[in-house]
């Protein structure tokens, strides 16, 4: 082999590589990216916690065990995926309006 095919042999393994590892990355950012949310103030529902969110800093964790509203805790709410219903009770507690909810993933 002489020097010539081997440079290009290189060249092409390299540019390969950089299109393979740009192929991951986009794939990796477009399944697994940051949930794009317009509020300022919204309800996160996870699977074992509810966050309320101001300013995108976490203001207060509301666990499943607590009760809100009509003698409900909010885990009857996550098990029954009312989620509109939890957001409108936690809505009615909180002194300044929530603009929306979000949930992550599908629990």
């Amino acid at each position: 082999m002489n020097k010539k095919t081997l440079n290009r042999k290189k060249t092409f393994l390299i540019i390969w590589v950089l299109l393979l590892l740009g192929a991951v990355f986009l794939l990796n950012r477009y399944f697994n990216g940051k949930t794009e949310v317009e509020y300022t103030k919204y309800l996160v529902i996870g699977k074992e916690n509810v966050f309320v969110v101001y300013d995108d800093k976490i203001s207060l964790k509301i666990p499943q065990d607590t009760y809100v509203g009509n003698d409900k805790k909010v885990e009857d709410y996550l098990k029954d995926k009312d989620y509109s219903e939890l957001f409108q009770v936690i809505k009615s507690i909180f002194p300044e309006d929530l603009e929306g909810y979000v949930v992550p993933k599908e629990i």
